[in-house]
């Protein structure tokens, strides 16, 4: 069994095509500007530039998350856990990173800064073993961002481990009907809803 933890990329392709855009875009500025008469030559000159560009800008921006990524990648789950609320603290104070990620950052994920580091630092406190931190950096993270799919499949995952280790109240000898079953979960669960 790998015990490298699991990581989540899912890419919005708009933003993918924006980059490819840009480096063309970089590219035509070296070939007028420069002269550079060999068009792959100015295409691979603009890929620099531009991995360069966002590379410093990462290493600015987001340098709390990049830490905290690293922690986790060394299993140190309760210092990387703190490290991703400073990150959402520091994402919070300045929205624009994230809503200009794309082009600061070069960043193609569909999840913003904040989700990520509200799901890490959930992910990293059920490493530690502290579930309620958890469950409520998850539900906080589907109140923010209603659409994550990693937040509610996390959340049910950690309420359905919550209800197993629930006290059985049944009678001994008697099946736990589907209704009672149901009420277990609704009464241990507090999932957010969500409004539009």
């Amino acid at each position: 069994m790998s015990k490298k933890p699991p990581l989540i990329r899912s890419i919005n392709w708009f933003a993918a095509m924006f980059q490819l855009l840009l480096i063309g875009a970089i590219a035509l500025v070296i070939l007028r500007v420069f002269q550079v008469r060999d068009a792959p030559l100015a295409f691979l000159l603009a890929a620099v530039c531009h991995y360069i560009y966002c590379h410093l800008m990462r290493n600015w921006l987001t340098k709390e998350h990049r830490g905290a990524v690293k922690l986790v990648r060394k299993s140190i789950f309760a210092e990387a856990a703190n490290r991703f609320e400073a990150n959402y603290r520091a994402m919070v104070a300045r929205p624009w990173i994230d809503r200009f990620r794309w082009l600061l950052l070069g960043s193609a994920s569909t999840m913003s800064y904040r989700e990520m580091a509200l799901c890490n630092a959930a992910f990293c406190y059920s490493q530690v073993g502290d579930g309620e931190r958890a469950i409520n950096l998850y539900e906080q993270a589907l109140r923010e961002f209603p659409g994550s799919g990693l937040a509610a499949t996390s959340l049910r995952m950690l309420n359905s481990v919550r209800c197993q280790n629930a006290p059985d109240i049944r009678e001994p000898n008697k099946p736990v009907d589907a209704t009672a079953r149901s009420s277990i979960v609704e009464s241990t669960s507090t999932a957010p809803t969500h409004h539009l």
